[in-house]
């Protein structure tokens, strides 16, 4: 595995929850006060990595929020961290037993590279599909398990535990929504000013 890289693992489980970027602080406190025993482990541009006192953390500023399998530092690639994670036989049955845990049935896999989306060649997609014996669903999945490559270098092996939110065209986020009500503090009966006068832009 190379002498400069370090799998590292917790006895307690982690999570990690995208989050609108730029409004990590807010999101991080807005968790603190509606998931138990929220404890922050690790802010990123949007993204938080925390233990809690709960199996599916909710929290209204989350995007999407995923189980932490496995981590493992200093990847050069998605295919990179793919490939290391492949080889530790303990993170492939980990993610097995969560999936079989969290009462998911089918699963699809997926990769990220620095935020977005990644191609990789199929035989990775293709491995982690047999060696997982849960039944894989490229297309109507109940989870996914995504082999996330941070820009720092950190790979990532999550599993999915939310379904993104569906928004329409000229709509906010739910997510931003929540950070920036959050943010103004609103009371009953208060009154707002948009200095944005309905342009769609936002302050």
């Amino acid at each position: 595995r190379g002498a400069n890289l370090t799998f590292k693992r917790c006895s307690m489980r982690l999570f990690y929850s995208t989050c609108p970027a730029g409004l990590e602080e807010p999101c991080r406190r807005l968790a603190t006060k509606v998931v138990p025993g929220f404890s922050a482990r690790g802010v990123f541009p949007g993204a938080l990595v925390y233990s809690a006192r709960t199996e599916r953390p909710e929290c209204s500023g989350f995007s999407n929020t995923y189980l932490q399998i496995a981590r493992v530092d200093k990847c050069g690639a998605v295919t990179h961290a793919a490939k290391l994670f492949l080889q530790d036989r303990r993170a492939i049955m980990d993610a097995e037993r969560s999936m079989k845990e969290y009462g998911f049935g089918s699963f699809r896999v997926m990769f990220s590279d620095a935020n977005r989306l990644a191609g990789v060649e199929k035989g990775y997609r293709e491995a982690f599909e047999r060696m997982i014996r849960v039944k894989n669903n490229r297309t109507n999945p109940d989870t996914e398990l995504m082999v996330l490559r941070r820009s720092d270098g950190c790979g990532l092996l999550l599993m999915r535990l939310t379904r993104p939110a569906h928004v329409k065209k000229g709509e906010l986020s739910p997510a931003v929504a929540s950070c920036m009500a959050y943010l103004a503090k609103p009371e009953a009966g208060g009154a707002f000013m948009d200095p944005f006068a309905g342009s769609g832009a936002l302050g």
